[in-house]
């Protein structure tokens, strides 16, 4: 960035960090050019956002750092917007003429005209807005514009003054004649004091600086894989491995690399976990980097991609409820080299091997918990109601709003996530097991903290799952039942930490010192709030998995908080705990572990860069250990048999 706009290649370089290492990121810049001019926004200032990207318009700057929310934020122009949503619109009407007629694709026909009435809904989002921002606020046509929408309720204001879209289905279309002259005298009074709002919010902000005015040449977004849920318009249907969220987020980054890329600017980002969830996110990033490549080989849309880079396969997999049943999925790639070849017009692949960098060595065990009776029973009632919810007949339950709500896989496999680790975060009066693996995790934790006393050894708990939340004080958690019981076995607590605590970034800085100096010696967080950013790794001996995330990516994120350059012992530990299965129950956590597997293969296929083959078997190291980890968490000799077997084959 700095040299970029120092030899006038570009100008207003930008780079874009997560929230939780901007501070570092700004350190190691000024590290390298401590008399580099930095624009750097706290959270704090970027609440007057209008005022800071109108700076960024106007400054010279060697570079502006931004964090994830902050670039999010800065908006992009109607004209941009539409221009997509038009060809996502004609795409999806192309795939609807050619259903037309099939009568074995009338699901697929039901959900492309949701996706168009979605579509169309957008465009007429956009246009409306447009047409009242563009429009002087105080103005007469102003005035008489918003007050039209607002009588037929097309726009609401919101509490700021900022005009919104109300989506068709949410408008009361109650006429006026239907009314009293009471309510008739109450809407108009409303009307105008919403008028009223809205006209004196767009006189204070009646300039919008969209991203294409800011004269930015230069990006570089740090952890790419936050952009890598782009919808896209699809035929493919009933296949595992294909993610199509519609995140703003994504869309946002999509749009705004697209206009650079346009404009022959230079775009960049990095990342070490991609794809970490589904094949689909490798489409993505090509959509981000290589439109002009995707246009080239004529993949530029889902469909003819997959076609030509996808291996769609059947095999027997773990379910959420313990039973063994045929699943299709994406779970593969051929044409390797091709795709490789496209990737590398603008990937570097560069791994901690190739780089030569110096890590401990890295110990790997997967530690197991019988299956107790509370669990069993658990896992026997989320069987039942995911059959229930099958046949469209879900069982109920009270939420601690005192909401009643329906079960559904969602709620059920969180359950089952829960019940693995204590049947204490499922039934607060289930009775205490010690043959959990979360006591099982506890004595290790004391074990090693015992036997690296002398040297300080320090500790990372990962847990997801039974987070301590304010609002409910009291009921078991898995935080503080860590805490405490480790406390009454001896260890001082001021020596344990909870990640969640420190909400601001000096109290997290202040943390990571601590934990590098051995004053705190056991910390706990989870991947979102640990998994990143967190610079502990100076005396980390081990590590340690409550539950598994749902992606490898996030656990390659957990590893790198011990597993890296700089930490002082030359070997480490990691442990992933899991409860195994019984009576012919292989239980959540085998299921979870397969679903790993699964997204490890893929992910080492990509990330390797190195293919010698059109279509690739390795699996990689990731994928063995959660092979081997399914098979053993599932309590079936066969299952780990045949893992076994396919590891030999691939070695």
């Amino acid at each position: 960035a700095y040299e970029s706009q120092r030899l006038g290649i570009a100008q207003k370089p930008i780079i874009v960090a997560l929230n939780s290492t901007l501070s570092q990121m700004v350190a190691s810049f000024r590290h390298l050019y401590p008399n580099a001019k930095l624009l750097v926004v706290d959270e704090g200032s970027w609440k007057e956002r209008n005022k800071l990207i109108a700076k960024i318009q106007t400054g010279r700057y060697h570079a502006i750092l931004l964090t994830h929310t902050q670039f999010f934020s800065i908006p992009i122009s109607t004209q941009t917007k539409l221009k997509y949503i038009q060809e996502q619109l004609e795409l999806v009407e192309r795939y609807l003429n050619e259903a037309k007629g099939d009568n074995s694709a009338r699901s697929l026909v039901l959900e492309l005209r949701r996706h168009k009435d979605s579509l169309n809904q957008q465009i007429d989002e956009l246009e409306t807005l447009e047409k009242v921002r563009t429009t002087p606020a105080n103005s007469p046509e102003f005035i008489e514009r918003v007050q039209e929408l607002l009588a037929q309720e097309t726009l609401s204001v919101n509490a700021s003054g900022c005009l919104e879209y109300v989506k068709p289905k949410k408008r009361t279309k109650v006429a006026d004649t239907q009314l009293s002259q009471k309510q008739r005298d109450k809407k108009r009074d409303s009307l105008n004091n919403s008028l009223e709002r809205a006209t004196q919010y767009y006189t204070r902000n009646s300039v919008a600086i969209n991203w294409e005015d800011l004269g930015c040449q230069w990006v570089w977004f740090d952890e790419i894989h936050a952009a890598k849920n782009i919808p896209f318009a699809s035929k493919a249907q009933g296949i595992a491995g294909i993610t199509n969220v519609d995140t703003q987020r994504s869309l946002n980054t999509l749009l705004k690399y697209r206009f650079m890329f346009e404009q022959g600017y230079f775009i960049g980002g990095g990342t070490g976990t991609l794809p970490s969830n589904s094949l689909t996110e490798v489409f993505n990033i090509m959509r981000l980097f290589c439109p002009d490549e995707l246009h080239r080989t004529q993949t530029e849309h889902f469909d003819s991609w997959l076609g030509q880079y996808g291996e769609i396969t059947t095999s027997l997999e773990f379910t959420s409820t313990g039973g063994i049943k045929s699943k299709t999925r994406v779970a593969s790639f051929k044409n390797l080299w091709e795709l490789m070849s496209s990737l590398s017009l603008f990937t570097d692949f560069v791994t901690a091997d190739s780089a030569k960098v110096e890590r401990p060595v890295l110990h790997r065990h997967t530690i197991t918990a019988p299956m107790n009776g509370t669990q069993l029973a658990i896992t026997q009632n989320i069987k039942h109601w995911m059959e229930r919810w099958q046949q469209k007949h879900p069982v109920c339950y009270c939420k601690a709003d005192g909401n009643i709500v329906e079960h559904n896989p969602l709620t059920l496999t969180s359950l089952g996530s829960l019940s693995s680790i204590d049947p204490r975060l499922v039934d607060p009066n289930a009775p205490v097991h010690k043959q959990t693996k979360l006591h099982q995790l506890i004595h290790n934790v004391l074990w090693i903290y015992r036997a690296t006393d002398d040297r300080l050894g320090t500790q990372i708990i990962f847990s997801d799952s039974g987070v301590p939340k304010a609002k409910r004080r009291g009921e078991f958690d898995v935080y503080n039942y860590i805490r405490d019981t480790l406390v009454a076995l001896g260890i001082p607590a001021h020596q344990i930490a909870f990640i969640h605590e420190f909400e601001t970034e000096a109290k997290r800085l202040k943390v990571y010192d601590d934990v590098n100096a051995g004053r705190i010696r056991i910390l706990l967080g989870s991947t979102l709030k640990a998994g990143t950013g967190l610079n502990v790794q100076r005396r980390c001996i081990a590590l340690h998995h409550l539950d598994l995330s749902w992606t490898p990516a996030n656990l390659i994120q957990r590893r790198g908080r011990g597993h890296r350059q700089g930490n002082l012992w030359p070997e480490i530990w990691e442990f992933t705990y899991g409860t195994s299965g019984k009576d012919h129950s292989p239980g959540f956590d085998a299921y979870k572990a397969n679903l790993v597997r699964l997204k490890a293969e893929m992910s080492y296929r990509i990330m390797s860069g190195n293919v010698l083959y059109r279509q690739c078997e390795d699996v990689g190291e990731d994928a063995s250990h959660f092979m081997m980890a399914a098979a053993i968490l599932s309590g079936n000799s066969a299952a780990l048999h045949l893992a076994q077997g396919r590891l030999i084959n691939y070695s």
